[in-house]
């Protein structure tokens, strides 16, 4: 069988050789996890004379994605951002056992850390029913969505990229173990701040939900390696993300203010943080801090409410010397 509640996906932090393989050590957290492999087809056209066209086939290039989606936990936070915002071995210890993960991405150098990853069914693992193991694994696309209607959760979704081929395996190897703690992020104990001078300052309560997504960009090299697989995986271009939210367009919310900021492009400085359970001196929590202006706003109406959808990129903010900031704070010392 390959039942879905039977899926695992385990991982190690490569060191700073990308695509060393190592034996997985922590066990991920998701609800969703899929290994995509795409072989590119070589099969050309042949005139014969005949209808018949297609005489030949062989191998081309090999791509590999992995997509992960779930509820986001404090300590698989702390895993993502090191997969796709900067490598931070350890947390900075506060009075008690509460440790400050801070990921203030880095400009001038790409110091993501890449991971082995392990994926597949654990029910029936053979030789007949593999699973996957791919090496050289980096973030390239990591999404944030805060939305207190339905089920509340914070949702996270992960799409990492490989430049090597997937390696079948018959077994899982390593001793994954939980990454963590248990505890996962609220959108019901989420709150908002919009700011243009001091972030943190003014709390903004008319957000009804807010989606950031983080693209890398990154792109694999190939060259004629006599191999299916890329070289390696580079970032050439910029980093880029996205802010959009959906807000109440009404009375108590100030409603022209953020119009106003959208029309003269004035700098935003959003703070979203989400609290958790009391741990050591502090608490667990996700704070997400974006620099950015509007650049684009949609009217809508849902359940008969007057909202306006805005759309935040990035601007670098002196102050901050970035244009995001990503902080956890957990009872997780260190990460591998």
């Amino acid at each position: 069988m390959a039942l879905k509640i039977f899926k695992s996906a385990r991982a190690a932090l490569e060191g700073t050789t990308r695509g060393v393989d190592l034996p997985p050590v922590i066990a991920l957290e998701f609800d969703e996890a899929f290994h995509q492999q795409d072989v590119q087809s070589i099969r050309p056209v042949t005139l014969n004379g005949s209808y018949s066209a297609y005489r030949s086939a062989s191998a081309g290039t090999e791509t590999n994605t992995l997509e992960l989606a779930g509820a986001l936990g404090y300590d698989m936070a702390i895993w993502l951002a090191n997969t796709h915002i900067k490598y931070v071995a350890s947390g900075v210890k506060g009075v008690g056992v509460d440790y400050l993960w801070t990921f203030l991405p880095t400009h001038t150098s790409d110091d993501i850390r890449s991971a082995t990853v392990q994926i597949g069914y654990s029910d029936g693992l053979s030789a007949t029913q593999p699973a996957m193991k791919l090496n050289y694994c980096l973030g390239d696309e990591l999404s944030i969505k805060w939305d207190k209607a339905g089920t509340g959760e914070v949702r996270y979704t992960s799409k990492m990229v490989s430049p090597v081929a997937s390696t079948a395996i018959t077994a899982f190897t390593g001793a994954a173990a939980v990454i963590g703690s248990s505890y996962v992020a609220s959108a019901a104990t989420t709150a908002v701040t919009v700011d243009t001078t001091t972030i943190g300052s003014t709390a903004d309560t008319m957000w009804t939900d807010l989606t950031w997504t983080l693209t890398n960009g990154y792109q694999n090299l190939y060259t004629l390696s006599n191999s299916t697989a890329a070289v390696a995986t580079f970032r050439p271009g910029p980093r880029t993300w996205k802010l959009e939210g959906t807000r109440y367009y009404g009375p108590t919310g100030s409603a022209s203010t953020e119009m106003t900021a959208y029309k003269a492009k004035t700098p935003r400085k959003f703070r979203i943080r989400s609290v958790g359970p009391v741990v050591g001196s502090s608490t667990y929590w996700v704070t997400l801090d974006c620099y950015g202006v509007y650049t684009a706003l949609e009217w809508v109406e849902t359940d008969g409410m007057g909202m306006q959808k805005f759309t935040l990129e990035p601007i670098y903010d002196s102050g901050a010397t970035s244009d995001f900031i990503f902080t956890v704070t957990s009872a997780l010392t260190t990460i591998a």
